[in-house]
């Protein structure tokens, strides 16, 4: 966990050396994508109706609520979970810089393990990294009842991310 923020925090300070250089996407385009997609009746059919309401009011309310914050003029990793993470020579490094994108460094820590965010060297909104955290899992819920056909584990991480939207809106 600690080498993790460490190699998160130096990866964000690296990041905002390019800033002059790169025109990144924000970090609520996958928030926008998802409820886009919920929208539509045809995308991921075996969703529950009353899931696919639920999911897209709590996307729609977090984004309301993310837009409030102030601090989301950061270039982020935009995606760095555990399988974007090798260990090189004992330390992590991360990879799959496609996801780059402008906002808050609670989103990047709300893709890692709690533990992370406790040794983060640099300071954090508690409030804002609940949010992301639920629109984290709430997004991952919606792309893996999308992709059940990709593998069976898909079935069991849309719904352990649709858990987790309902225990923190619960």
């Amino acid at each position: 966990s600690m080498s993790i923020a460490m190699a998160l925090f130096d990866l964000h300070g690296a990041l905002s050396t390019l800033a002059s250089m790169l025109s990144p996407p924000t970090f609520d385009i996958q928030i926008i994508d998802a409820i886009h997609f919920l929208d539509n009746q045809d995308f991921a059919p075996e969703l529950q109706v009353e899931d696919r309401y639920f999911l897209r009011q709590a996307l729609n309310s977090g984004r309301e609520t993310l837009a409030q914050i102030h601090d989301t003029h950061r270039i982020i990793h935009g995606s760095p979970h555990g399988m974007n993470i090798l260990v090189v020579a004992g330390e992590p490094r991360f990879i799959d810089f496609e996801t780059v994108q402008v906002g808050p460094l609670e989103w990047d820590l709300a893709h890692l393990e709690p533990e992370v965010a406790d040794h983060y060297p640099a300071p954090l909104d508690v409030d804002t990294l609940a949010v992301c955290r639920l629109m984290v899992s709430a997004t991952t819920s919606t792309w893996c009842w999308a992709g059940l056909e990709r593998g069976p584990d898909m079935r069991s991480h849309a719904e352990h991310h649709l858990a987790a939207v309902r225990s923190a809106l619960g």
